[in-house]
């Protein structure tokens, strides 16, 4: 990323050029605490133990556990329309 674009169409060159990976925090956070799986990492491992717990699963590999958790986590998310995250 090298530009800013200006409610006017111009473009103003940023203080700090970067690069946008695409990895996300969830990859990066992967990366950081060694693990192979974004539902490996202490954010998605807390969800899984909280929901296995209400549920009473004992299998924490389970997918279904991974799919819950991964829709808790999608609320924290707002769409670009008001709901629209959990629509």
């Amino acid at each position: 990323m090298q530009f800013n674009r200006q409610a006017d169409g111009t473009m103003e060159p940023l203080p700090k050029p970067s690069v946008d990976t695409g990895m996300g925090l969830e990859r990066i956070a992967a990366v950081l605490q060694h693990v192979n799986s974004n539902y490996d990492i202490d954010l998605f491992r807390t969800l899984i133990e909280a929901v296995a717990k209400v549920t009473g699963a004992t299998d924490l590999g389970n997918k279904s556990l991974r799919v819950i958790a991964d829709h808790i986590r999608s609320c924290a998310f707002p769409g670009c329309r008001w709901r629209a995250a959990v629509e």
